[in-house]
């Protein structure tokens, strides 16, 4: 038994010590001190902007404890909150969401921490509209704040699925859980449910009602650019175009949020009828580019919730067992040198061992490629569901947004696979990027040259030398294009 034991040390030895190297104590100690760093500006109740906000740093941190999770999974996940909540405040909405995730999946028990991380994915979900999703993860974060049995948060995460009922013009279970909410005692909460009531009255465009729980929440006068924007657009339906326009350059003025900033834009410019014709066209031309900017910023919101959707959806991996398995071949390995070293009956045993988890490790690469296979077979047909809808050139057009390139890139993404971004490495034209849009969609020779534009004369070149590009053949684009989305 000793014999047994002293092997088992002898083969586990050598790898612990390659991990330390990989990564000093100080480099883990370091990174640890940073997110308690992180934690500390948060505890005080510092605002976003005062938060942690060192990207390198953080980004370190973050990276470090990746590789140490099941040795650090609490100071992993609240690296993940900070980092994740740093890339957000970036706009960088998928990068975040993927970290919020990896927060998720960690091994972590720290109910508080998981309750903020779930309760950031259900903002970035209800600032995507998608209302159900964020009320969804609002209850699994006030859960977890229950779990770990802070009242104040969990009547905090009620309200905001309150909120998000409210959204979705759902009177009766909005109120049933106000009701609920007004039974614990403190002054800001309830100050909280009152915004959200107002919030359910403009849904259900009670307006007199916004403006009698406005100037109930805000009688000293001041509001934040939600309380501004409620009295904004509830002035302007009731017809107080005067103070809707107070409010809306109020907004304008404060709060530099593309998403708040159209709707202020289109109240001054519809309800003021003085203004001059070069004023309008000022107001219009800025919501425009508010709606361009935010176009950009959805597109990217769209596919971080996509990201936690799919999260959602997934089958528990075994990304473990990969782990494992190759611990268990390195050991192996290593185990087999120290064997014939010291004893060399022990050998045929080594051998055997290593036959066996060669075996599994044959057995579980076959199953992925399987699913790998069952991936792309499914991708092919969700692409093709979208080429069954396409039949003319203006399906097309309307579909995709056809004339609006950004528009078009951004809808292409989201229904094909990520197709536009997957093209660009290649130093793709944007004609060259419409070509192989229309070559998955399955598009005929007539199409094509509409849509392009392009002559019928050079179609047949421009496809060689967009094919070249790609490094593939004009004859086999198609396929090419869709191993690349796989």
């Amino acid at each position: 038994m000793f014999e047994k034991q002293h092997v088992i040390a002898s083969l586990l030895l050598p790898i612990l010590l390659s991990l330390f190297c990989a990564c000093s104590p100080r480099t883990i100690r370091d990174a640890k001190a940073i997110v308690v760093h992180a934690d500390s500006l948060r505890e005080v109740h510092l605002v976003a902007q005062n938060e942690y906000d060192d990207s390198l740093l953080l980004a370190q941190a973050y990276h470090v404890l990746d590789r140490w999770q099941w040795f650090y999974a609490d100071d992993y996940a609240h690296a993940c909150y900070h980092y994740g909540r740093l890339l957000r405040s970036k706009d960088d909405y998928v990068g975040a969401m993927k970290v919020f995730i990896n927060a998720t999946r960690s091994r972590t028990r720290d109910h508080h921490i998981l309750g903020r991380v779930y309760s950031n994915m259900a903002e970035l979900a209800h600032l995507e509209g998608s209302f159900p999703l964020a009320y969804d993860m609002f209850e699994i974060s006030t859960n977890h704040f229950l779990q770990k049995g802070d009242s104040l948060l969990y009547y905090y995460g009620l309200n905001n699925m309150a909120g998000e009922l409210a959204w979705q013009e759902k009177r009766a279970e909005t109120c049933g859980l106000l009701d609920r909410i007004r039974t614990y005692d403190n002054y800001h909460l309830k100050r909280k449910t009152i915004e959200t009531e107002a919030i359910l009255y403009q849904a259900l465009k009670k307006y007199d009602s916004v403006l009698v729980l406005m100037n109930t929440l805000y009688a000293d006068g001041y509001s934040d650019v939600i309380g501004l924007m409620m009295k904004a657009r509830a002035f302007s339906h009731v017809g107080q175009t005067d103070s809707a326009i107070y409010y809306a350059q109020q907004v304008v003025d404060t709060y530099p949020d593309n998403a708040y900033l159209i709707a202020a834009y289109y109240i001054l410019s519809h309800d003021d009828p003085s203004l001059a014709s070069d004023s309008i066209l000022t107001i219009t031309s800025a919501r425009a580019d508010a709606q361009k900017a935010w176009g950009y910023s959805h597109g990217d919101l769209s596919r971080a919730i996509q990201l936690l959707e799919q999260e959602l959806e997934r089958q528990p991996d075994f990304g473990w067992l990969y782990i494992a398995i190759s611990f268990v071949l390195t050991s192996g390995v290593l185990g087999y040198l120290l064997y014939r070293r010291r004893k060399h009956h022990l050998l045929l045993t080594d051998l055997e061992e290593k036959e066996q988890m060669q075996e599994r490790l044959t057995q579980t690469i076959d199953d992925l490629s399987i699913r790998r296979e069952e991936q792309r077979v499914q991708m092919r047909c969700d692409v093709e569901k979208v080429c069954s809808l396409i039949h003319e050139s203006d399906a097309i057009l309307t579909l995709f947004q056809w004339h609006n390139y950004t528009q078009m890139c951004n809808i292409a993404n989201q229904r094909l696979y990520g197709i536009v971004d997957h093209l660009i490495p290649f130093g793709l034209s944007e004609k060259e990027i419409r070509l192989c849009i229309l070559i998955v969609l399955n598009a005929d020779t007539k199409q094509m040259v509409e849509l392009i534009p392009y002559s019928h004369s050079g179609l047949g070149k421009f496809k060689y030398t967009t094919a070249k590009k790609l490094g593939t053949q004009t004859s086999n684009m198609r396929d090419f294009l869709l191993d690349l989305l796989s």
